[in-house]
């Protein structure tokens, strides 16, 4: 049971509960993991709780899948 936040290490008490990330599985304060978003990739369609990192990790590679997406939709529209 871990005792502090992995990210800003802080120190779990009554007032300063856990929340553990959807994504990566690591404890934090609510302060380090509040943000929802869906995880398709296992099986998590509506939002739940992930940390800080993960939710930008998770919008980065989210936004490079659609611009990639775009940019094949181009090519093959131009190719036609």
């Amino acid at each position: 049971m871990a005792s502090h936040c992995f990210n800003c290490d802080c120190e779990f008490w009554i007032a300063k509960r856990r929340h553990h990330c959807r994504n990566c599985g690591n404890v934090f304060c609510k302060d380090c993991c509040h943000l929802k978003l869906p995880i398709p990739d296992q099986q998590l369609y509506d939002p739940v709780l992930v940390c800080n990192t993960c939710h930008d990790l998770l919008l980065e590679s989210r936004t490079r899948e659609i611009r990639s997406q775009q940019l094949k939709k181009a090519i093959a529209t131009a190719s036609s």
